[in-house]
């Protein structure tokens, strides 16, 4: 294990936004150690999802996040199916309609984890907005 002082390669930690933060690398720079993390699970309104997404921090900030033995599986996706027609403009979640509005690149659709699902990403045009 590739250690930093209290930051070693393969560590897991989670930060105060519910991300758990995998250490995958470090690099040594003339400013001092930079950790490359990739985020394997964070907790959203009680689901556990895997956005996979990476970056960067400096070794001293990675080693204030508190340490955690390992992240939580993934509960799985949202939405067990979506279907998107091109030529409505509507995409169709779990049975149900919804109209969209076609942004530039219009739907986007990413791969997500290999259990084969994917990240779908729509513009909706609302009227009204409410937070919960």
């Amino acid at each position: 294990m590739t250690t930093t002082n209290d930051v070693a390669v393969g560590q897991v930690r989670r930060d105060d936004r519910g991300r758990y933060i995998h250490a995958d690398r470090i690099e040594h720079d003339k400013y001092g150690a930079q950790v490359y993390v990739t985020v394997v699970a964070r907790e959203v309104g009680g689901r556990i999802t895997a956005p996979g997404t990476t970056t960067s921090m400096r070794a001293e900030r990675f080693a204030t996040i508190p340490l955690v033995d390992a992240a939580p599986a993934p509960t799985g996706p949202d939405i067990t199916e979506v279907v998107i027609d091109r030529n409505r403009q509507a995409i169709i979640i779990d049975g149900t309609e919804h109209l969209y509005h076609v942004g530039s690149s219009g739907p986007r659709i990413a791969q997500g984890p290999a259990d084969g699902s994917a990240l779908v990403t729509v513009q909706f045009y609302v009227r009204t907005v409410r937070g919960a």
